[in-house]
């Protein structure tokens, strides 16, 4: 780990990962393309590569992945398979659920929403805890399998678990609840005629939440790197 915390790095890779999401989202609404799942996959890419950058600067990586460049490509997709894209898949199975058990007409809309978000995100936090490792694992040995990182991520769960809660979840937290009120209060309002389906408005909140979202993937990344760290530490404590 680096003595000094890259503070300047990590806040640029942030702001572009906003702008990029909320670009993105302009101008697929602008093109009028029916994307909501296809963007769900494009969604989760985006931010397993906002957490290898962050990790990668964090743990003062970036020799060693240059060195070893499949690496990145096999963090990347740990997350996307491991933690990303199961907690999501989980919100659609819920969704889907809800609508064949005839339950879409007894829930409002956002209660529906609010109650498959809290659970899609209890699912994320125990996937980050039992894999999260798995991302410097693979960032920092080429042969790291992923049932070594699932014994790695049991071993430092009380280490983690408190830390992905108290330091990352109140930035998911805000723009889970950010989205929620914007679109219960109607803030978004309406686009003007003609032009997009989304409001300037609701390109706004998108890109608040989206900076809050990538200030908690920053914050995981921070997390799981202290975390591989400290395992390492007590590993070369057993064996020496």
């Amino acid at each position: 780990m680096p003595t000094v915390f890259p503070k300047g790095q990590l806040a640029l890779y942030v702001l572009i990962f906003a702008l990029v999401y909320t670009g993105l989202i302009a101008a697929i609404d602008y093109l009028q393309l029916n994307s909501s799942s296809s963007f769900s996959v494009v969604e989760i890419f985006l931010e397993a590569t906002l957490c290898l950058y962050a990790c990668i600067a964090i743990g003062g990586l970036k020799a060693l992945t240059k060195k070893h460049p499949q690496t990145t490509t096999s963090a990347l997709m740990r997350y996307v398979l491991l933690i990303g894209g199961p907690s999501a898949l989980s919100f659609v199975i819920l969704a889907l659920a809800i609508t064949l058990l005839g339950m879409s007409d007894a829930l409002q809309i956002q209660a529906t929403y609010l109650v498959l978000g809290v659970v899609s995100g209890l699912i994320f936090f125990i996937l980050a805890t039992l894999f999260g490792l798995s991302l410097p694992g693979a960032l920092r040995e080429p042969k790291d399998t992923i049932g070594e990182a699932f014994q790695r991520g049991k071993r430092q769960a009380s280490f983690t678990l408190p830390r992905l809660l108290f330091f990352m979840a109140p930035f998911s937290v805000a723009a889970f609840a950010l989205s929620v009120a914007a679109a219960a209060t109607g803030l978004f309002g309406a686009a003007p005629a003609g032009t997009m389906i989304f409001s300037p408005n609701e390109l706004l909140v998108t890109f608040i939440v989206k900076l809050l979202t990538g200030m908690a993937l920053v914050a995981f990344a921070a997390i799981i790197m202290a975390a591989f760290q400290k395992d390492e530490e007590e590993r070369l404590a057993e064996t020496g």
